[in-house]
């Protein structure tokens, strides 16, 4: 009591004023996902407590992403493709309130990678190219159907082999769904995975955001245990007609 009796009453009258303006200030906050996968849109919305009688507007910004809806609204959706194993630092700023108090809140997001593994769309063995084909078209046909998806392939070839015959298979079979299938080459990934005992083609649609998928280092054959006797397959080519 002797501490506010020493305090002259018109300083002691602004801190009380003081004290009830500052608690009566409007909070802000974000309310939104802590952690989604990459390539899953992120829905974030800006509250405020209470609520105000004048219609506030919305200044958004984030580290990371891209805002797909109106960036002044106070709800936002933000593109996370792309973005694996990265936070997202979301920042809104409230105006068109006329307040001295802080009208800014901050958020987290942590987007995670999405790892494609044992979700092949087709695998085979040691086929010909002509049964191979109808596999490939329908394997273009998936990757047309999901816009920004990749064409992802990996040969392993067999224990019985020939001198690079998983890279020769993998460019015959891009050089197929490109010129033939007409998908853009940036779309289509190939990996030599090494020599299993069979030789095994796996086929793979990986959607946007998601992480490409691995190669399986178990049971491949170190080199001095191939065998290099498979005969290599004989190139056709079509014999032009000339006229005399």
């Amino acid at each position: 009591m002797q501490l506010f009796n020493s305090i002259p009453a018109a300083l002691l009258l602004l801190l009380v004023s003081c004290a009830r303006s500052y608690s009566q200030c409007p909070v802000v906050s974000i309310e939104g996902t802590g952690a989604i996968p990459s390539g899953e849109v992120l829905k974030l919305s800006a509250k405020l407590s209470p609520e105000s009688d004048k219609q506030p507007e919305f200044k958004w910004e984030i580290s990371a992403g891209r805002i797909t809806s109106n960036p002044k609204a106070s709800t936002i959706l933000v593109d996370t493709a792309g973005l694996g194993d990265q936070l997202i630092i979301t920042t809104v700023k409230v105006i068109g309130i006329q307040t001295n108090c802080s009208m800014e809140a901050s958020f987290l997001t942590k987007i995670y990678r999405v790892i494609v593994e044992n979700m092949a769309f087709d695998e085979y063995g040691d086929i010909k190219f002509i049964d191979e084909k109808p596999r490939l078209d329908n394997f273009a046909i998936q990757v047309q159907n999901e816009p920004g998806s990749r064409g992802y392939l990996i040969v392993y070839a067999g224990q019985r082999t020939y001198p690079h015959e998983a890279a020769e298979r993998l460019n015959r079979a891009k050089n197929y769904l490109v010129r033939v299938r007409h998908i853009p080459p940036e779309r289509i990934i190939t990996v030599d995975g090494g020599h299993r005992r069979e030789l095994l083609v796996i086929l793979w649609v990986v959607p946007v955001g998601v992480s490409l998928p691995s190669g399986d280092p178990y049971g491949l054959l170190t080199p001095d245990k191939l065998d290099f006797s498979k005969p290599r397959p004989k190139v056709t080519t079509r014999r032009r007609n000339h006229r005399t």
